[in-house]
């Protein structure tokens, strides 16, 4: 199974819409999972295009309602349980009490955004992803935003952030980011890009 992840899009604030090469980069996922500051439903609509979605709800989302979004969000899947949170705050706490927090039941992966840093880290057994933002990366329009591709198989779960650039780009990511590509339990399986 291949899950998209996407997180901190603020549109309309951040553009007017997402860039085209968002829906390349993750044409064949079979889920995507939004970690908030949607700001407008046309953002999942439009996601939805791709693959079935589903979000949390980020602080910039106060008064959105959608049936696809929720607080905090619990997705079992027969490879383990993913949990989606928008700010999962565990700067102000040790993680292991931040996902206990929003997840009252273990889970395998968790997904959220806020600091529009991309992240991908083990916990223990549990694998955190932020995807980062897709349109307003480090709260800094001058760089390409990115997003992430989660795998799960029988062998394991593992992400990758993937910078929204075109194919054979390198993007011109701050230091600290070069080679941020993976946590596997696995190698991870070739990508086939459209």
């Amino acid at each position: 199974m291949r899950i998209g992840l996407i997180s901190d899009t603020h549109i309309p604030s951040a553009g007017k819409q997402l860039p085209d090469l968002v829906a390349e980069l993750l044409w064949g996922v079979d889920l995507i999972i939004h970690a908030g500051d949607i700001t407008v439903p046309s953002v999942l609509d439009w996601l939805e295009g791709i693959a079935p979605v589903v979000a949390a709800q980020g602080n910039e989302d106060t008064g959105l309602s959608d049936w696809r979004m929720g607080p905090s969000l619990i997705m079992q899947t027969r490879w383990g349980r993913i949990g989606a949170v928008h700010d999962l705050c565990y700067a102000d706490m040790p993680v292991r009490e931040s996902l206990s927090r929003f997840f009252r039941s273990p889970v395998d992966v968790v997904v959220h955004g806020h600091t529009h840093e991309p992240m991908v880290e083990r916990v223990g057994n549990v694998l955190v992803v932020n995807p980062g933002s897709a349109s307003f990366p480090n709260n800094r329009r001058d760089l390409p935003g990115s997003l992430g591709i989660l795998t799960l198989t029988s062998q394991g779960a593992w992400a990758e952030i993937v910078p929204i650039v075109p194919p054979g780009e390198l993007p011109p990511w701050p230091a600290g980011l070069d080679g941020l590509a993976e946590v596997a339990s696995t190698p991870p399986a070739p990508r086939p890009r459209r």
